[in-house]
């Protein structure tokens, strides 16, 4: 001990010292050893000698850890320390204690405080760094200088507690919330929370609490909910002294506390010329390479001015080098370029947009229609076997309120999952229509196949209009750009819900390939394992999606359409006062895809529809044969053809002529074929019949016959031809009437019969069949 070194040398006098009568002694009474340990010490703490360390106030020690985050237990260890020494640093200045005595008096308190005993070294180490960290306050009261050197954190939940026990700073804290990012401030968010902490730290004072209490209390908050403001909580507690200068020097104005290092950079900033800038961008742009590459190039080129190639170095460590500078003042006309760079539509999409208003329109006013290609493989089961498939998902909303009205699925091969039409997109609209009905103002859809003439009508040809659903008042339009769908979030939002599937194999297929999904994919496909053990069913995939649609249907929904509401509820919530149209059975064929007129020709009806023939005849037909006829032709059911007849107005149906092809036709088909013709020709031949007695002998004033001299075996063989001819006659006659009608059952049955060799027998079998399915019709009614 120092005191124990000059416990024998006389001192100078005394001072009084925190209230304390103390004695002193000049530097040069010490003893050398003790002067030579003062001048080393000075030496290391950066002092030009010992007299200026002594003479020299020192700053407070601070630990690493702030008091009001160290944990309880720390803190019971630092008090009972305190406690220990206690009666120790009383007597640092008494002089009749040997060093012995003052060793073992302190050791015996150290037992008492703790129960425990430690050895000499470890007690002496203790006592030198307490009175080291005190730095000669002598506030042996202050228990930061207890602590242990790695002393334990409180947990958060305790030390929010202890924060908040003393002073509730929850304003803060719910400022610090608010952030975008709460652990990493902005710049201008860090200039806003320190102006409310200093305004803060003025209530504190004006409430009477101690200064040093208030910056105490606040910095050991930031410290805990902002500690990104400072690297360590010394630092903290230098930049808050800092910032409350300015602060204060700066009248409370927010500017003051502002970093000027920016707008000092900004002023030494080279402004790049008209010439250098467009070089630049010019490069960046055509290379492709960005504006590393623009740079690169054009340093090589040696096309930029001599004052910006000296202002930077030349031998850059990295090939991607740019210089801050450049890139600040370029980068964003860089990115700004790369979409023009792509194309107008680029352009268009990440340009400025129109943000629509769904308030002006009401549910069920407007429907719009677009596909996905489903993310999961589900199998079916095709003439090539089983096989795995990604369907074509066709969805129709209402726009109003995002609700899934409807969807069809469409099967495909993974390699071309695009295989869909327009005649599917009318099967969507009548499957649709069938819960629904049309809506009230028309369809929003995008273009390509939802433009096609047989959904919006063609009126150029008058000769042989397709009407299409503009015949009911319905508008179209078509979205030019993806964002301008409302129905592509939805899409989103089915899809996310879609990972966890069996078969998920990811929305971007060629990019993300889910290894197991196409492991499993491989090992179906080459027998090895079940498709039912790894995927859906076309039906389960259509029983999986239907449960989707319906979760998504009834499941809150924010933004601008739904607006807290599930798309059920705000469908429900926004319906118009209008009912929406949906046609009767009986008018379901004006639905037709499409509505022709068209001239009934020597072979029926005959009209092409994409790259297919379609033929319709029967009697009913051979009677319009050279007139024109409006018929009803619906693709979802192409077998019956709907025939609206020219002078009574009346709407039949007439079966599509039987397909025969071209070699090895079989005995029914040719039957059926044969028959079809006959019925068509009929009208024809009973008109001959009717107007063939009409002729006389004497046409036109003369004989048209020459008369013909026969003998009488002639005129008996002649006889029993016709006889016969008559017979055969009669029987082909009954044939086709009882071909007739099996034919006329079987169209009320949905049925495609063939000829038979009983058609007595066939013909009422088929009767008997439409008159049973026509009662229990009427009974389930």
């Amino acid at each position: 001990m120092a005191c124990g070194k000059i416990k024998h040398i006389r001192p100078a006098g005394e001072e009084t010292i925190r209230g304390n009568r103390a004695a002193v002694w000049g530097l040069a009474q010490l003893p050398d050893a003790l002067r030579g340990e003062l001048v080393t010490l000075a030496a290391a703490r950066g002092f030009r000698d010992a007299g200026a360390m002594l003479t020299t106030p020192q700053a407070q020690w601070q630990p690493p850890v702030p008091l009001a985050a160290v944990a309880g237990e720390a803190l019971g260890k630092a008090r009972k320390l305190c406690t220990a020494f206690a009666g120790t640093l009383q007597r640092l200045n008494d002089l009749t204690l040997s060093e012995a005595e003052f060793s073992q008096r302190g050791m015996a308190d150290y037992r008492a405080a703790f129960g425990y005993e430690i050895s000499a070294k470890q007690w002496k180490r203790l006592l030198d760094r307490t009175v080291s960290r005190d730095r000669g306050a002598e506030d042996w009261q202050r228990l930061e200088i207890y602590l242990d050197e790695n002393c334990a954190r409180k947990s958060p939940a305790s030390t929010v507690a202890a924060v908040l026990s003393g002073n509730d700073h929850r304003e803060l804290r719910d400022l610090i919330a608010s952030f975008k990012k709460p652990a990493d401030p902005a710049k201008g968010e860090r200039v806003l929370l320190w102006q409310r902490v200093f305004d803060r730290y003025a209530d504190l004072l004006a409430d009477g609490m101690p200064a040093r209490t208030a910056r105490r209390g606040l910095v050991a908050f930031l410290a805990l909910h902002a500690p990104s403001l400072a690297r360590t909580a010394h630092a903290l507690h230098v930049a808050f002294n800092a910032k409350l200068a300015k602060w204060e020097a700066g009248e409370g104005k927010p500017s003051a506390l502002a970093d000027g290092r920016a707008s000092a950079n900004r002023e030494r900033t080279l402004e790049l010329s008209k010439e250098d800038r467009e070089t630049l961008l010019a490069l960046a742009a055509k290379l492709g390479g960005g504006l590393s590459q623009g740079w690169r190039e054009a340093i090589r080129r040696g096309v930029l001015s001599a004052d910006l190639v000296q202002r930077y170095i030349g031998n850059a460590r990295s090939k991607s080098y740019v210089p801050h500078a450049v890139r600040e003042a370029l980068g964003n006309d860089v990115k700004l370029l790369d979409d023009l760079m792509h194309g107008p539509r680029q352009a268009r999409l990440g340009g400025a947009y129109i943000s629509r208003d769904p308030n002006t329109f009401a549910a069920g006013d407007w429907m719009q229609g677009d596909d996905c290609t489903l993310p999961v493989y589900y199998s079916e089961e095709t003439a090539e076997g089983v096989r795995l498939m990604r369907g074509q998902f066709l969805a129709m909303i209402d726009v109003r309120t995002t609700y899934i009205l409807g969807f069809v699925l469409i099967s495909a091969p993974p390699d071309r999952p695009s295989t869909y039409n327009a005649w599917h997109i009318r099967n969507l609209i009548t499957t649709v229509h069938e819960m629904y009905g049309l809506p009230r103002h028309g369809f929003y859809f995008e273009n390509g196949s939802w433009r096609a003439k047989v959904l919006t009508g063609n009126f150029a040809d008058q000769t042989g209009t397709e009407t299409g659903l503009r015949e009911f008042g319905l508008k179209f339009r078509h979205a030019r750009l993806p964002r301008a769908k409302v129905v592509e979030r939805v899409f989103g939002a089915l899809q996310n819900t879609m990972e966890a599937e069996p078969g998920y194999i990811g929305r971007g297929w060629h990019n993300d390939r889910y290894e197991r999904t196409e492991r499993a994919k491989r090992f179906v496909e080459s027998g090895k394992l079940k498709a039912g053990d790894h995927f859906y069913t076309r039906d389960q995939c259509i029983e999986r999606l239907t449960h989707l649609v319906q979760l998504y249907n009834e499941e809150p929904q924010g933004g601008k359409y739904c607006g807290g509401l599930s798309p059920k509820d705000a469908y429900e919530k926004h319906f118009g006062e209008v009912p929406l149209l949906r046609l009767p059975n009986a008018a379901r064929y004006l639905l037709a895809n499409e509505r022709k007129l068209l001239k009934v020709g020597r072979n029926g009806i005959s009209f092409r529809a994409g790259s297919e023939v379609f033929t319709y005849k029967s009697a009913e037909t051979g009677a319009l044969i050279g007139r024109p006829a409006e018929v009803f032709f619906n693709r979802e059911s192409p077998e019956v053809l709907g025939v609206k007849h020219p002078d009574s107005g009346e709407v039949f149906a007439v079966r599509r002529a039987a397909q025969v092809p071209a070699m090895d036709a079989d005995d029914e088909t040719l039957a059926q074929a044969f028959a079809e013709n006959e019925a068509h020709d009929g009208y024809k031949r009973a008109l001959y019949r009717a107007i063939r007695p009409k002729f006389s002998q004497h046409f036109l004033g003369r004989p048209i016959f020459r008369p013909t001299m026969i003998d009488a075996a002639t005129v008996e063989a002649g006889r029993q031809f016709a006889e016969s001819a008559e017979a055969e006659k009669k029987a082909v006659t009954t044939q086709q009437r009882l071909h007739r009608r099996t034919s006329a059952a079987a169209q009320k049955i949905g049925m495609r019969v063939r000829a038979g060799r009983d058609p007595e027998t066939q013909a009422s079998a088929a009767e008997k069949l439409a008159a049973l399915m026509a009662k229990a019709e009427q009974e389930k009614d």
